[in-house]
């Protein structure tokens, strides 16, 4: 995901986000380095509904 996010392959970087979460990968909770990176993209509000920490 950070790879993806740093390449400006934000697509990737959320679908690979969407993987960790449906498989319960606690590491995505650590990623808040990504917030200022995706943070814009109307995506990451899901993401953060889904992990709970909207």
């Amino acid at each position: 995901v950070v790879l993806f996010t740093y390449a400006g392959q934000v697509d990737s970087a959320f679908a690979w986000l969407d993987v960790a979460i449906d498989r319960r990968n606690t590491w995505v909770a650590s990623l808040d380095l990504l917030d200022e990176y995706l943070v814009e993209d109307p995506r990451w509000n899901s993401v953060l509904e889904r992990m709970g920490l909207d």
